[in-house]
């Protein structure tokens, strides 16, 4: 009788041996490249390839069975399983281990939750090469998939597995934007312009969900960091998810229609993009230019403040000059939190004239007294102190003149630091500022991020800090300056005790109530039976 053949595919070779995934039963089978059979016919196998489909018939030899005979098959001949067409949604309750932390012992590592054709919830695993693409896959992720059945013992599993939106959505994952800046086709890998980090984050490019498309320089895109398992401290951006052009700010206006006075002129021979907001910074490696600003003072919530100005956001037919009151836009770059003045414009020129030194004059003409300001409205308007320090810079930039004259500049508003350091939690970050909460838990205390010590980006909300109060004159309000982050653990704890009370809120927390007085909220205690 002639001898039965069966059917594989070749899934692993070595130097004079390999292995056959054998069709009609999970289990795999040996053969030699070069064979000698047992009526000493010699069989080369040299010719057979990985992944081949093959025919082939089993013989036994010292009690091992061992494939012979082998017959290269047209691609495609041998099917190991059926692919459904339905879709379905699940859960994935395993993932894929890609750090290659730990060691895989099962062929299908990962595991999916799901609601199953008839409606029951059901479980099924999922192996590397049934992702749509190799990105990272977390706990929880919501995934649509098909199902493959093996025929060979019926076992299902999930394949063509791609990862759905909503998995952001319901995730606590934080997700970040940037631009594609480099890449780098010999490693598949690059780096990416972020958004909201001055360092630029590398990735690999199988990190991109949507494997249709392929990531070029300026790609806008979304991803998550994650730490880089091969070098300590480093982190990658991965689950890479593109972003329709137009999407991507690297900066942002914080403040508008803000009131103040030219306290120094940019650069008239600066007029290129050199503001932060246009300058290379914004999609690519140079930092922003400092060569060429001016400077303009202004007051914030009773704090006097300055920022920087570029020729580049002024209005080139109507350039501000020294001592002018303009009106501006604060524009702040993400990643650094730096700040400067946008879309500035002259509201009212400086009234002062420079007197005549020529030799043949008799008499020095009087300079003219500046006119009132008009009253603007805006959201916030200069202070004396801003306009101070502006007649302070007019007054330095004409030292040689002996005959300037302005009106009198009106008195520098004080400043004084009351007491010694005080500890306490930032309770609140804004664009720009923030607020400290004090130990007392009393009150909350202004604070602007260019009084902190260090990268002001790196605050976060419940941090312990240190800081010195100051004392403005006008109004008599206060704010935190010398902000310094504290390690963990430097306040004390309050004592707690363990005994469990109840109560009912009477006055909630002035964040959830504005137009309360009192900062705190308070419980009023009660019995476990409510009396």
């Amino acid at each position: 009788a002639a001898p039965v053949k069966y059917r594989g595919v070749v899934n692993s070779l070595q130097d004079t041996f390999g292995f056959i995934e054998r069709a009609d039963v999970v289990k795999e089978i040996y053969f030699n490249i070069i064979d000698m059979q047992q009526d000493g016919v010699k069989e080369d196998n040299s010719g057979i390839q990985l992944g081949d489909d093959v025919e082939f018939i089993i013989q036994t030899r010292s009690g091992k069975e061992v494939a012979s005979n082998l017959t290269k098959l047209p691609p495609g001949t041998v099917v190991f399983e059926d692919i459904g067409t339905e879709w379905f949604r699940g859960q994935v309750l395993k993932p894929l281990d890609r750090s290659g932390k730990y060691q895989q012992t099962e062929a299908l590592p990962g595991k999916v939750k799901y609601r199953a054709a008839d409606r029951s919830e059901a479980e099924i695993p999922f192996g590397e090469k049934d992702q749509l693409g190799d990105f990272t896959l977390k706990h929880g992720d919501w995934v649509k998939f098909i199902v493959a059945t093996d025929r060979r013992d019926k076992l299902k599993r999930a394949t063509k597995i791609e990862l759905l939106d909503e998995s952001f959505s319901v995730s606590d994952e934080r997700r970040e934007q940037g631009v594609v800046q480099q890449l780098k086709a010999e490693g598949g890998a690059g780096f990416i312009k972020c958004v909201d980090r001055s360092d630029k984050m590398a990735f690999f490019f199988s990190e991109c969900l949507d494997v249709s498309r392929k990531l070029t320089v300026g790609d806008e895109v979304e991803f998550t960091t994650a730490p880089d398992p091969k070098m300590l401290q480093q982190f990658l951006a991965t689950r890479i998810k593109h972003l329709v052009p137009g999407t991507v700010k690297f900066d942002i206006i914080i403040a508008q229609n803000i009131l103040g006075v030219v306290a120094e002129e940019p650069c008239p021979s600066a007029w290129a993009a050199v503001s932060p907001s246009k300058s290379p910074s914004a999609n690519g490696e140079a930092s922003p230019m400092k060569e060429g600003a001016g400077r303009i003072v202004y007051e914030l919530n009773s704090v006097q403040l300055s920022i920087p100005v570029y020729a580049a956001d002024c209005d080139a037919r109507n350039p501000p000059r020294l001592g002018d009151k303009v009106q501006f836009n604060i524009n702040q770059l993400k990643a650094t939190k730096e700040t400067n003045a946008m879309n500035v414009r002259v509201l009212e020129r400086a009234n002062i004239e420079l007197p005549s030194n020529s030799a043949g004059s008799a008499e020095t003409s009087p300079a003219s007294t500046p006119t009132p300001p008009a009253a603007i409205s805006a959201s916030t308007s200069p202070s004396s102190a801003a306009i101070a320090v502006a007649a302070a810079a007019n007054a330095t930039a004409a030292s040689d003149s002996d005959a300037l004259s302005t009106s009198p500049p009106p008195k520098e508003k004080k400043e004084s630091r009351l007491g010694s350091p005080q500890r306490g939690y930032v309770a609140a970050l804004k664009d720009g500022f923030g607020f400290i909460e004090t130990l007392q838990h009393d009150k909350e205390i202004f604070f602007h991020f260019s009084h902190v010590e260090g990268k002001a980006d790196k605050l976060e909300v419940g941090l312990e800090v240190e800081y010195y109060v100051y004392s403005r004159e006008k109004g008599g309000k206060v704010s935190a300056e010398g902000v310094k982050v504290l390690p963990k653990g430097s306040i004390p704890k309050p004592m707690v005790k363990e005994e469990m009370l109840y109560g009912k809120v009477v006055r909630p927390l002035r964040s959830v109530n504005p137009d309360q007085a009192d900062y705190c909220g308070l419980i009023v205690s009660k019995s476990e039976e409510g009396k």
